[in-house]
């Protein structure tokens, strides 16, 4: 596995792997997910400090990104689940992330449905902040318990 930066030409793949098994538990992402939806948040990223997206890939193939944009926010190929890629490339990018002596803390949220991001969460060392809250799912076009 590679971590990259993420670019406009990767849109199409995006738009590939991007079922709703995956936009159901991304907070912005609507279904169907479009090429012109990818290209247009592929082409808002800006590298800054504090503010990363990165393609996740294997074999020079994407299967997912994973960014601090200014929250830790991640998605995998459903096919790649449960391999420990997300895991991995998470803790390389907060491993380099808080080599910065500017670095802030880090904040992510999970739909309290989707167990397994809260398990990667814990296992690199996340912890729940108060309360589930209401916050609406694009993809689903409903309100969901996030947990921050």
């Amino acid at each position: 596995m590679v971590l990259r930066p993420a670019y406009i030409g990767d849109a199409g793949r995006v738009v590939q792997i991007m079922e709703y098994d995956i936009s159901k538990w991304l907070i912005p992402v609507p279904d169907p997910y479009t090429l012109t939806d990818a290209q247009d948040w592929l082409s808002s990223l800006r590298f800054e400090r504090g503010r990363y997206v990165w393609a996740i890939t294997l074999d020079g193939e994407v299967i997912g990104m994973i960014g601090i944009d200014p929250t830790l926010g991640y998605w995998i190929a459903k096919e790649h689940w449960g391999q420990g890629y997300v895991r991995e490339a998470a803790h390389a990018m907060l491993s380099a992330y808080f080599h910065d002596p500017f670095a802030v803390p880090i904040y992510s949220s999970y739909f309290v449905e989707n167990e397994r991001s809260a398990r990667v969460l814990a296992r690199l060392g996340f912890s729940p902040m108060g309360k589930p809250i209401a916050t609406r799912s694009t993809a689903r076009q409903s309100e969901l318990p996030l947990q921050k």
